[in-house]
């Protein structure tokens, strides 16, 4: 029997779908990051929600300070999604730097029997899961650069997926972690914190809080004042506008 032409075509091209789908299930394609200039997981999946939750902990907290020139450090990455249960991430680190952007991400190593692998591609290095993982949960080890290069962003991109064949009914996500150099890290301007109230002492770019997980609950543009959400534990960020950012934790306490 004799097909057309335009249905062998066809065919041809949904074995090679399938088995470029069935690939990322493995490991995801490099450059899928979310860094500049790179795609997520969402070019290839969607239709679920909520997006996973990301969080990137050092020792057990939200990463936020580098210590230029100091040894060898362990993250850990954790995708969490209510309703799907695999999980899969690539991620990266650069520097703000010109000409040394990628400086940070070439000592990231993936460690053994923790499901991840080491990816190379553009000049960039990455880590990302090996095969799908259904506790989300992987670790991996990363050395801080040599010198000073400024705040640090960490580019994580993750899927949350139900486990068929298709690319629909899975959760993608991304998130954008920061790191200053641990030389800036002592709060400056000052501040004072009256029940939920924080008072500057002066005017800054911005003002971001997280929690020590690591999610964003607020993000303020050239204030002195502000009201904190309600009580708990944060890790306040200060942008000034010499562009250095200045990181402390906080108890607010309270109703």
């Amino acid at each position: 029997m004799r097909y057309p032409l335009a249905l062998v075509w066809l065919a041809v091209l949904g074995l090679s779908l399938l088995g470029f789908r069935e690939a990322n299930s493995s490991q995801p394609p490099v450059g899928h990051s979310g860094a500049p200039g790179e795609p997520t997981c969402a070019r290839c999946h969607g239709g679920a929600s909520p997006a996973p939750t990301i969080t990137l902990l050092q020792d057990g907290r939200a990463v936020s300070t580098y210590v230029p020139g100091g040894s060898e450090v362990q993250l850990t990455l954790r995708v969490e999604h209510p309703n799907l249960r695999r999980y899969g991430f690539q991620l990266t680190v650069l520097s703000g730097q010109s000409g040394a952007e990628n400086v940070p991400n070439q000592t990231l190593r993936s460690l053994p029997g923790q499901g991840t692998t080491e990816q190379s591609g553009s000049g960039r290095k990455y880590i990302a899961h090996f095969s799908p993982s259904s506790t989300g949960v992987w670790t991996f080890a990363w050395t801080p650069p040599t010198t000073n290069l400024g705040t640090l962003r960490w580019y994580v991109a993750a899927n949350a997926v139900n486990g068929t064949a298709g690319s629909d009914g899975d959760a993608p996500g991304q998130a954008v972690f920061e790191m200053a150099p641990e030389g800036t890290s002592a709060l400056s301007p000052s501040f004072t914190l009256q029940g939920r109230t924080l008072w500057l002492s002066e005017e800054v770019t911005e003002v971001r809080l997280f929690t020590l997980e690591g999610r964003e609950v607020g993000r303020y543009a050239q204030v002195r004042q502000l009201e904190i959400p309600q009580p708990g534990l944060y890790l306040v960020a200060l942008y000034s506008a010499d562009g250095s950012v200045h990181l402390q934790r906080l108890a607010v306490l309270g109703q």
